[in-house]
């Protein structure tokens, strides 16, 4: 038996010399799969088997909503070698939601932490920065962000993070500052990172103008960057 899940597929056969054929080829599919209730009563008894994972927890190519009762089956796909990347992805995607929404927020915390969300793909990694915000893990999130940069995430939950590292952080940091810019460069952003280009941005005559035309409009002392801008002229 070639085991087969889902309805969508296609059946090759190949002989010795590498021929392959579809339609000229006799063959029967049988419909092995346990439903209803004697699937219930054999859950607990399965363990982690992928194909009963993907049984259960995938309808062609759509993924079933995530439940109590086969959440430890989504682990299964989200961390299995044998599963798309694209698949793993909306796995991902819909355990932070699910989790977040039931507030199980130490069982959130582990999943945020293992290291396989940062090989998916930026969608995913943007919405793990988002939950460990929301989850108040701001130096993680600052780490995560100068590891694998800063696509897909929100603009309000950049600001929230530099805030808090410029709390403590005053030298020059190029990420902080390449953060810093790209912040401002999206029109929302506060004293302490103006105050933060003001001491230390580098740029075009137009761009350090903006910088000092914002930081003039919240009372801020612009005098640094006058004198860069001067220089450039």
């Amino acid at each position: 038996y070639v085991p087969l899940y889902g309805q969508e597929y296609t059946i090759f056969f190949e002989d010795v010399s590498g021929n392959r054929y579809q339609s000229s080829i006799t063959y029967a599919v049988e419909k092995i799969a346990i439903s209803g209730k004697l699937l219930k009563e054999i859950e607990t008894m399965v363990g982690d088997v992928l194909g009963f994972a993907i049984h259960t927890c995938v309808n062609g190519k759509e993924l079933h909503p995530v439940t109590d009762d086969n959440l430890q089956r989504f682990y299964t796909l989200l961390f299995s070698d044998e599963i798309r990347n694209s698949y793993k992805d909306a796995i991902a995607l819909n355990l932070i939601q699910f989790l977040y929404e039931k507030d199980r927020i130490e069982e959130l915390d582990r999943l945020l932490q293992n290291d396989a969300l940062s090989q998916r793909s930026e969608n995913v990694r943007a919405e793990v920065i988002k939950h460990l915000v929301l989850l108040g893990k701001m130096e993680q999130a600052y780490h995560r962000i100068c590891a694998h940069g800063k696509e897909k995430i929100d603009n309000k939950t950049l600001l929230r993070v530099c805030n808090f590292v410029l709390q403590d952080k005053e030298e020059f940091d190029p990420q902080l500052l390449a953060l810093a810019i790209h912040i401002f460069r999206q029109g929302k952003y506060s004293e302490k990172v103006l105050e933060y280009l003001v001491k230390y941005f580098e740029g075009s005559a137009k761009e350090l103008r903006n910088i000092w035309k914002a930081a003039k409009e919240m009372e801020l002392d612009n005098w640094l960057l006058g004198e860069r801008i001067l220089v450039q002229i």
